[in-house]
């Protein structure tokens, strides 16, 4: 018989570990949706994928030239621009502006630049950015986005194009990671190629939805974690027999008066109350249903005032027999099962959990990383060196994806369509969608892809001289 009941508990647990399997695997499902969305396409067919008219896109922005930089007494070149920038991020998210970045070569000029919103005048842009980017000069860029065509032919030529989506890491341990654009740049000199970083604001609202859903994943998984197995079986034998007589006698006057009143505040009553205090918080509470708020808000008042008096009077007479028999017999089984799949989207749903707070501080992007050239060498370059980039050393954040294709995909007939110049998402740049293919950055992550050069490079100069106040004069 304890074999069986043995065996009928374990069955129990069996069916606890599937249901524990099946509500893992739709954690997992429904992180990987809310949070690296681009693993979900990692095997769709990117010419399926709703696109934008890129170069519409472009065209419709305020862009410019980040010339030159003067600095002096820098001692670290990484650190004194990733400070500038991220200031700049800081100040575009406060004001909900979107922002590209990137590096644009063609005819032999290579050209590291910077747009914005279009919404706002051309003068009072550019004066924001230089006033954001101390020692940084800027110039109208005014070639503009084309694709190239075939000189004899008159045909675009193909164009290489794709996207990455990843989480660059500006700091590993606090410790700063040197990242530079400049080898690129001089690796790809005299080549046609764009390649353009797309930032678009997330809204406060949906940067509070985003932590509270890795805070509702974190608590689900922490549930399931970790199981206790057990088995007991115990069998015990009693003969007890007892024999008494008493005669008992008690008399007594007592005399109580007293107001006693304890227990929780409603949850209605404790939400005014806090909210007395903390105006704003008192409402939330109130309107939370549970019993959290019963056990930490209440009040317990007690009153007493007594008189007693009390006289007994016992005899006792009688016959006391007592025997006992008693015989144990016991088994017990007991293991702790620790679930590893659950407790590592714990630690990627926590550690999410953190970076959308300081986002939630500093800003949160939907950002995406888009490059395209007619040189099939040239992509391969810019798809590895990119790739490292976005490479990440924090073992909680998934490695990036890539998606590439080329223009000769979308030809019919031999004859080519117009093609991408960059792989823009439909509806990336709407405020109220999510990019299917982005990844959600904060401005300081931002500062690890959006980097200026830390050495003198193609289309672009450090200068060594001092700053003086806009009122010096020699």
């Amino acid at each position: 018989m304890g074999d069986e009941n043995e065996l009928q508990e374990i069955s129990n647990y069996d069916i606890t570990f599937k249901e524990d399997t099946e509500k893992l695997a739709k954690l997992t499902s429904e992180f990987v949706l809310n949070f690296y969305p681009a693993y979900m396409h990692s095997n769709t067919d990117v010419q399926e994928m709703p696109k934008e008219k890129s170069l519409d896109i472009l065209k419709s922005y305020h862009f410019y030239r980040i010339v030159e930089c003067s600095i002096y007494d820098v001692d670290d070149k990484f650190e004194y621009f990733s400070s500038k920038l991220q200031k700049l991020f800081i100040t575009a998210y406060a004001i909900q502006k979107p922002v590209c970045y990137g590096i644009v070569s063609n005819n032999d000029k290579t050209s590291l630049v910077i747009g914005v919103d279009p919404q706002n005048g051309n003068n009072e842009i550019q004066t924001v950015i230089e006033g954001l980017l101390p020692g940084i000069k800027l110039e109208k860029y005014e070639e503009g986005f084309t694709n190239n065509k075939d000189k004899q032919t008159g045909i675009e030529k193909t164009r290489y194009v794709g996207c990455l989506s990843g989480v660059p890491s500006l700091k590993i341990d606090g410790e700063l990671q040197n990242k530079d654009l400049s080898s690129l740049m001089r690796s790809l000199n005299g080549m046609s190629y764009t390649i353009m970083i797309l930032c678009k604001p997330i809204s406060r609202n949906k940067v509070q939805e985003k932590i509270n859903q890795a805070i509702s994943v974190q608590d689900q998984c922490f549930a399931i974690s970790k199981r206790t197995l057990g088995f007991q079986e115990g069998a015990s034998n009693s003969t007890q027999s007892t024999i008494t007589h008493t005669d008992s006698n008690s008399e007594g006057t007592t005399k109580q008066k007293g107001v006693s009143m304890s227990g929780a505040l409603p949850l209605a009553a404790a939400g005014a109350a806090i909210g007395s205090v903390v105006p704003g918080i008192g409402t939330t509470i109130g309107a939370v249903g549970g019993g959290m708020i019963g056990l930490l808000v209440g009040k317990n008042i007690t009153l007493n005032a007594s008189n007693s008096k009390t006289k007994t009077h016992t005899v006792s007479d009688g016959y006391s027999n007592a025997v006992t028999e008693t015989i144990n017999s016991g088994k017990s089984i007991t293991a702790d099962i620790q679930n590893g799949f659950a407790i590592e989207l714990m630690n990627m749903a926590e550690k999410q959990t953190e970076r959308y707070k300081i986002g939630r501080n500093i800003g949160l992007w939907d950002m995406l990383v888009t490059y395209s050239t007619d040189s099939v060498l040239a992509s391969k370059v810019i798809e590895g060196s990119l790739y490292s980039e976005l490479a990440t050393g924090i073992s909680e954040v998934l490695p990036p994806v890539v998606f590439s294709y080329s223009s000769d995909e979308n030809s019919n007939d031999n004859e080519h369509l117009h093609a991408d110049h960059l792989m823009i998402p439909k509806g990336f740049f709407d405020e109220e969608s999510e990019s299917a293919v982005g990844s959600l950055v904060t401005s300081e992550e931002l500062c690890g892809i959006c980097t200026i050069p830390s050495e003198n490079t193609v289309g672009f100069e450090i200068k060594e001289s001092r700053d003086y106040p806009l009122s010096y004069y020699q």
